[in-house]
């Protein structure tokens, strides 16, 4: 529980149940759902503290007493470490705060979030909801903003552990409140959005037609995702659309195919193992939506479809020795399309939009970017040409 004074502000005299309340409560009976568990909680600031086994939503939701103490200033860092959130598969961490960081922050909670948790196949989940908020936030801790606010303002809920896990009590949060089922924004950023391997030849491949050659397709290999063409003729590039289903996990960020797009060609000699090409931009890749505006010829897996044309420089090919060639794209994930709430909850100046989450974008694109990186091993069109 962050337990500044800033907090305090959500904790109204309304005489009317908060969604701050409710998500307090919904966190709690959420745990019901992972059978013969314990729990331990917390209060931090700058330094952290050990908290009776009482409900969060009656000793936190409704006594503003309970804030501060700890320091005025949010610092996360201070509880992501083994004494209070251990690396285990057993173990479920649940970090309620107001997000509230300075520039420099976002920068260390990302790369702590990262090293910590990201790198060793962990998820970092996050619920937000707007609840009404009368009071200041100390952290600006500025003369403009000594005046108090009253503004529906977010508040968040971080969320550590296993995929499962996270998306799992996310379930049970929706289950358990239907104003967090209705109202609450739910998303998980993981290495492995993906439910599994992307197959880009579930589909035979669209080639382009040119009346000075290009590619022939001779079909999929036995594996059952590697195709395999052959080429003709003497065009300098050759062109072939995919249209590849993406399936993500429960809650994922999306991908959209945007990102750095990497190739390694290798050719295949009698005998002896492949041997690398140096070929520079010998693949091209881009967007094509057009890609999958045909009907598929065989059912395919549910999915997002995310159509490409793969572009293939034939020229290197034409004046290259005879031989199977093999091309392995690869892309290195950047964020693309994010939810609406990530703008309309961000501000960029605490000062003059106190009710709005400083610096919210910054963090949430950064954590995004750092998450997709380890996709990037599911996302790969192998292909041979034979020349």
């Amino acid at each position: 529980m962050d337990g500044t004074d800033s907090m305090r502000g959500y904790v109204t005299r309304s005489g009317t149940t908060t969604r701050y309340q409710e998500l307090l409560r919904a966190l709690e009976d959420a745990l019901q759902q992972f059978p013969q568990s314990s729990r331990q909680a917390y209060k931090f600031g700058t330094r952290v503290e050990a908290l009776p086994e009482r409900r969060l939503n009656i000793v936190a939701g409704k006594d503003p007493g309970f804030y501060g103490g700890v320091g005025l200033y949010t610092e996360i860092e201070r509880v992501l470490s083994d004494r209070y959130i251990p690396t285990k598969p057993n173990y479920l961490a649940v970090i309620v705060t107001d997000l509230y960081q300075r520039g420099t922050d976002v920068t260390s909670l990302v790369r702590l979030l990262k090293t910590r948790y990201l790198d060793k196949n962990w998820v970092v989940g996050l619920v937000g909801i707007e609840s009404l908020f009368a009071g200041r936030v100390y952290d600006l801790d500025t003369a403009e903003a000594n005046r108090s606010i009253k503004a529906n303002r977010p508040v968040y809920a971080l969320v550590i552990g296993t995929q499962a896990n996270v998306a799992h009590y996310f379930d049970a949060l929706k289950r358990a409140n239907r104003t967090l089922e209705q109202s609450a924004q739910f998303v998980i950023f993981s290495g492995q959005p993906l439910k599994a391997g992307v197959n880009f030849f579930a589909e035979a491949p669209l080639l382009d037609s040119q009346d000075d050659g290009g590619l022939i397709s001779m079909g999929l290999l036995e594996d059952g995702r590697t195709f395999w063409f052959r080429q003709q003729g003497q065009a300098d590039r050759a062109t072939f659309r995919v249209c590849p289903r993406l399936s993500l996990l429960p809650y994922a960020v999306g991908l959209d195919g945007q990102g750095d797009w990497q190739s390694r060609v290798a050719v295949l000699e009698p005998e002896s193992s492949p041997k690398t090409v140096p070929w520079v931009d010998a693949v091209q890749v881009r967007s094509d939506p057009a890609a999958c505006s045909t009907e598929p010829q065989s059912p395919l897996p549910t999915g997002t479809p995310l159509g490409l044309a793969i572009s293939v420089n034939t020229k290197l090919l034409s004046n290259a020795q005879e031989g199977d060639y093999f091309f392995e794209v690869n892309l290195r994930p950047a964020p693309g399309r994010y939810p609406s709430w990530w703008d309309s909850w961000n501000t960029e100046d605490g000062v003059g939009e106190p009710s709005r989450t400083l610096h919210l974008k910054q963090f949430l694109r950064s954590l995004q970017a750092v998450a997709l990186g380890g996709a990037r091993r599911e996302l790969s069109i192998p292909f041979y040409i034979r020349r």
